[in-house]
């Protein structure tokens, strides 16, 4: 995905494939949708990391586009999982052609930069301390629940006890 870990979306329950082709789809959005996916880490995680795929390319921040295609061209020659045989040449293939999709095109590498620097803007380990776990969300949102239900029931009984005789269904 384009500068967000994977692994993040997924365990948010996005699926990644989903959100390229409505990237692709949805051009004129793209910006937003963008923001969407930090905000949303943001939110779920006190924090998204984001990869660094100038590191991944072996490469600086200010870099042509010559200099990403000659890293990448020469990085997939070493990490190729048909070349290369370490267990983690799939997995860095992959960072890699994620890499170069990402930066290859001017518009997506700019994107790409902003959403590095409002997502670093940030301690993530500030945001760690302050998160809420699951369980707490869950006891928090059955309880709001509960209150609801009991203010309900007690409204309910106040109003049948002051206008329950002005409904009368039985003949008289």
């Amino acid at each position: 995905m384009i500068g967000i870990d994977p692994s993040l979306l997924r365990g948010m329950g996005l699926q990644t494939t989903f959100m390229k082709k409505y990237i692709i789809y949805h051009t004129g959005i793209y910006e937003s949708v963008i923001s969407l996916i930090v905000f949303a880490c943001r939110y779920k995680f006190g924090g998204a990391k984001v990869k660094d795929y100038y590191s991944v390319l072996e490469i600086n921040e200010n870099a042509t586009i010559d200099e990403i295609k000659t890293a990448f061209r020469t990085l997939m020659k070493v990490w190729h999982p048909d070349v290369c045989s370490r267990k983690d040449a799939y997995e860095r293939f992959v960072e890699i052609v994620e890499a170069y999709e990402t930066l290859k095109s001017p518009q997506q590498r700019k994107l790409y930069d902003e959403m590095r620097k409002t997502c670093d803007d940030e301690p993530i380990q500030k945001a760690e301390e302050n998160k809420t776990t699951l369980f707490e969300f869950i006891v928090i949102i059955v309880l709001i629940i509960m209150s609801l239900s009991f203010v309900a029931f007690i409204a309910y009984k106040v109003y049948n006890a002051l206008h329950g005789n002005a409904i009368n269904l039985t003949p008289q």
